[in-house]
């Protein structure tokens, strides 16, 4: 069995996110009737990172975000960490997460009770990738979540 391979080069964060937001979610975003703002806070976010890793765990996190959040919005900010690496936080005002469920969030075909119907599509895989993703390329991953009160993700490259 082959393990995945890790192709590391400058890639610009900023223009990633960008096109990201832009090309992926602007839409689906728009037809729920939510706000996405994208906030650029720092200047030179060139990363020596894979960037298709990187980009995957960017596209599954701005769904999962969108998909749970019904009305409100979703603010994704580009800064710099304390260690002046980039640092990518994505906040939303979805649905949120039980502090019991956060401890069970990355682990594959996992999903809250509260979001196990048909409402919410999906297999429970698309964290546990985001999770494998951020150690794949030594990036940091920390959720902070509150029942209906929504989620904040900060990903620390």
């Amino acid at each position: 069995m082959k393990t995945i391979q890790v192709y590391k080069e400058e890639i610009d964060l900023e223009v990633i996110l960008l096109q990201i937001v832009r090309y992926e979610h602007q839409a689906q975003a728009e037809s729920k009737g939510l706000e996405l703002n994208s906030n650029i806070e720092s200047q030179n976010n060139s990363l020596y990172s894979d960037e298709y890793m990187v980009t995957q765990l960017l596209n599954n996190l701005l769904s999962n975000s969108i998909k749970y959040t019904k009305v409100g919005k979703i603010d994704i900010t580009l800064s710099k960490s304390s260690q002046d690496r980039p640092r990518i936080v994505i906040e939303d005002t979805g649905i949120g997460m039980s502090k019991e469920f956060i401890e069970e969030l990355f682990k594959p075909f996992k999903r809250e009770d509260q979001v196990y119907t048909k409402k919410y599509e999906g297999t429970g895989l698309g964290m546990a990738l985001v999770k494998s993703y951020c150690e794949l390329i030594g990036a940091k991953l920390n959720v902070k979540s509150e029942l209906d009160k929504g989620t904040i993700f900060t990903i620390d490259f």
